[in-house]
C-alpha cells in the first residue's frame, strides 16, 4: 500500500427541473503527484455562468498540471486566484459576460493527505463511520449572520437573503481563498463529497448522509443523490463528485468538522437586494450577547479615571478649599454687584417717573411753569 491513498471516484451533473442550461461544471486530473478534484456552481445567467466555472474548472487543472504541489496550500490558493483572474479578464474584454461568477471547491490529494480549498457556497463533506460532516463553510450573508449570534440556525433556510454570496470568483480582480492550513488524513473506507447547492440546498444533510451510507456503487449513490435532489422540486442545476478512500495508511482519521451546517439553496451574484432591506437587529440580543464585555468596560473605564488621578495627584484638600472661598467670594462679589445696579435701576426709574408726572402736571394747568428771567435792555442798568 506504501505512504499513500489510493482513491476511487465518481461524477455527475445535471441541469435539474427548473433550468433550462446547466451553469455547474467539475473537473478530475490525475497528476504525477497525486489527483485533484473541482466542483464548480456558474452565476451570471445561462452564458456567463456556464462560461465561468468552465473557466474556473480549465485555469485550476492548468495551473496544477504546471505545479508540483511542493506546498499544497500555497499551490491550492494561487490556482484559485488564477481562476479568478481569468475569469475577471474574460468579463472585462466581454461586455456580454459582465456580472458573470462561479463559486469554488477543489479537492487535492498528495501523498496520504488531503487539502481543501473553497469560495462561495458550494459544499466538501467527508462521511466516516456512516456519520457525514461538512468541511467547508459557506461564505454568504446568512452563514455570517448565524456565526454572529444574530439569528439562530433554525431562521437561516427562511432568510429573505439566505441565497446571497460574500464571496465568488470572477467578481473582482483579487478573491479570498479559504484553504485548509493542516492536511486531512483520511482512513479507509471514508467518502469526501463536492457538490453544487443545487443539491444540499434541496435535500439537506441528513438525506445526503443517508443516501451516501445506502448500498450499491458509487456510480449509483451519485445517480440516487440527484435523482432525490430532482424528486425535491429541482430548482437548481445538481452537480456531485463522490471520492472513496480504498486504501490509507492511517488506521484512524484527522479532520476538522465545520458546525453548525446551513441549507442554503440556489447562488446568486453578490451584491445588495434594491428591494430587500437588511433584517433588523434587535438591541436586546446585542445586550445579552454582549452585556459581560460592556460591564467590564465600563469597569475598566473607571479604574483608569481613578488610576489616573491617583497618578497625577488630584487636587489637595487645602487646594479644594481655597477654590471653594474664591468661588464663593466670587458668587458673593457677584450678589453685590447685582443688588446695586438693581437699587441704581429703581432709583433711576423713581426719578423718570417724577419727571413724567411734573411735565404732565404743567401741561394741564395744575402747576405753573416757572418764567423765564427777562433779559435787561441794553444801556440801562439793573436797579
Amino acid at each position: 500500500m506504501g505512504n499513500s491513498l489510493r482513491l476511487q471516484f465518481a461524477s455527475l451533473t445535471d441541469v435539474g427541473r427548473k433550468r433550462s442550461a446547466n451553469e455547474d461544471n467539475l473537473g478530475h486530473a490525475e497528476l504525477p503527484w497525486g489527483q485533484l478534484f473541482t466542483v464548480c456552481d456558474g452565476m451570471g445567467g445561462h452564458v456567463g455562468g456556464a462560461k465561468a466555472s468552465d473557466i474556473a474548472v480549465s485555469s485550476i487543472l492548468e495551473f496544477m498540471a504546471r505545479n508540483d504541489a511542493a506546498d499544497p496550500v500555497e499551490s491550492l490558493n494561487q490556482a484559485v486566484r488564477f481562476a479568478n483572474e481569468q475569469i475577471y479578464a474574460t468579463a472585462l474584454n466581454q461586455p456580454a459576460l459582465k456580472g458573470m461568477g462561479t463559486t469554488c471547491t477543489v479537492l487535492l490529494q498528495k501523498e496520504s493527505g488531503i487539502w481543501l480549498a473553497h469560495v462561495g457556497d458550494s459544499r466538501i463533506y467527508i462521511l466516516s463511520d456512516r456519520q457525514l460532516h461538512k468541511l467547508s463553510r459557506d461564505h454568504s450573508f446568512v452563514q455570517e449572520l448565524v456565526d454572529e449570534g444574530i439569528i439562530p440556525e433554525e431562521e437561516a433556510e427562511s432568510h429573505p437573503r439566505k441565497n446571497e454570496l460574500k464571496r465568488a470568483l470572477g467578481i473582482g480582480g483579487n478573491v479570498e481563498v479559504e484553504v485548509t492550513f493542516s492536511p486531512i488524513f483520511p482512513k479507509q473506507g471514508d467518502l469526501f463529497l463536492l457538490c453544487s447547492d443545487g443539491l444540499n440546498g434541496m435535500i439537506g444533510d441528513r438525506n445526503i448522509e443517508q443516501i451516501l451510507n445506502g448500498a450499491g456503487s458509487l456510480q449509483d449513490r451519485a445517480q440516487a443523490l440527484i435523482d432525490a435532489a430532482n424528486e425535491a422540486g429541482g430548482h437548481d442545476n445538481i452537480t456531485v463528485q463522490i471520492v472513496e478512500v480504498l486504501e490509507s495508511p492511517h488506521l484512524a482519521n484527522k479532520f476538522v468538522a465545520i458546525k453548525p451546517p446551513i441549507n442554503l439553496a440556489r447562488t446568486m451574484p453578490v451584491q445588495e437586494p434594491a428591494s430587500t432591506p437588511a433584517a433588523p437587529v434587535d438591541p436586546r440580543t446585542i445586550l445579552q450577547k454582549y452585556w459581560v464585555a460592556i460591564v467590564f468596560c465600563g469597569v475598566v473605564l473607571v479604574a483608569g479615571v481613578i488610576g489616573l488621578m491617583t497618578m497625577t495627584g488630584g487636587p489637595s484638600k487645602a487646594e479644594i478649599r481655597e477654590q471653594f472661598v474664591k468661588d464663593s467670594t466670587h458668587r458673593a462679589d457677584s450678589l453685590a454687584l447685582r443688588e446695586e445696579f438693581l437699587a441704581d435701576s429703581v432709583e433711576k426709574a423713581e426719578l423718570d417717573s417724577l419727571a413724567v408726572l411734573h411735565d404732565d402736571s404743567v401741561a394741564k394747568g395744575l402747576i405753573k411753569k416757572p418764567a423765564a428771567p427777562v433779559a435787561p435792555k441794553p444801556g440801562n442798568k439793573p436797579k
